[in-house]
């Protein structure tokens, strides 16, 4: 299995962190959608916990719906509807699934915490990943500067294209006009600012340049439409 790994949280050995990539050559793709209740999907999420180190039952993954829901991963975890996890327990995979959305994991090396977040342009617009931040501060009594982020690869600015309806949300800068009623929509930056105006430090945060929608080897709901498997991104601390 083809992962991508983050090196925004190479120093420290205790924290585990990939995303998963799509199979062109496979018959699934390696679609990790927990829309897909099939055995060929729980495998496929299997084997991927299996390539970090996990048990599938460590992962601890929302019923995502473009919420700003974010859940508190203790003792035992039940799936709930959310688009996103955070805990401050070692042994946890905490993941979310993406396609174009933005894949955001967090990690504060002082108080252990950590999180998984997935920011489509819905959950951008309700500020998810800085609604994340808030609530790691309340729940883990962290301070923002210390902690470590990285973006992962999504739909990028040269290849989203939305409409007003996406655009007439967000502060102009994030977008370019391609004509009347067409933009292209930079997402990521989105995410970045939110995460800054919250308190993360520039330096802390890491930015995937890979866009789903011109690589192959990323699953996109925007190329493939019905088609389009979901990929897995997840953060783990070892025990």
């Amino acid at each position: 299995m083809k992962l991508l790994a983050p090196t925004i949280f190479d120093p420290f050995p205790e924290v585990v962190a990939a995303m998963s990539m799509r199979d062109t050559a496979g018959a699934n793709q390696l679609n990790m959608s927990r829309q897909q209740e099939s055995k060929i999907a729980r495998t496929n999420r299997q084997q991927f916990a299996a390539e970090i180190g996990f048990d599938l039952e460590q992962l601890a993954a929302p019923e995502q719906n473009h919420t700003d829901i974010v859940h508190v991963v203790q003792g035992e975890y039940h799936p709930h509807p959310g688009d996103g996890v955070i805990t401050s327990e070692p042994g946890w995979l905490l993941g979310i699934t993406v396609a174009d959305c933005v894949p955001l994991l967090l990690f504060d090396p002082l108080s252990g915490s950590y999180g998984a977040i997935h920011s489509g342009w819905r959950g951008s617009a309700q500020n998810i990943a800085g609604i994340t931040v808030q609530k790691m501060m309340r729940e883990f009594s962290l301070r923002p500067e210390n902690l470590y982020a990285w973006i992962g690869p999504s739909a990028d600015k040269a290849t989203y294209e939305v409409g007003y309806d996406v655009v007439s949300q967000f502060n102009p800068k994030y977008s370019t006009p391609l004509d009347a009623d067409r933009w292209l929509f930079d997402n990521k930056r989105v995410v970045h600012d939110q995460l800054l105006d919250n308190g993360l430090r520039l330096e802390r945060i890491e930015i995937s340049s890979l866009d789903t929608i011109s690589n192959p080897e990323l699953h996109s709901e925007r190329r493939d439409e019905e088609t389009s498997g979901r990929m897995l991104a997840a953060i783990g601390i070892t025990r």
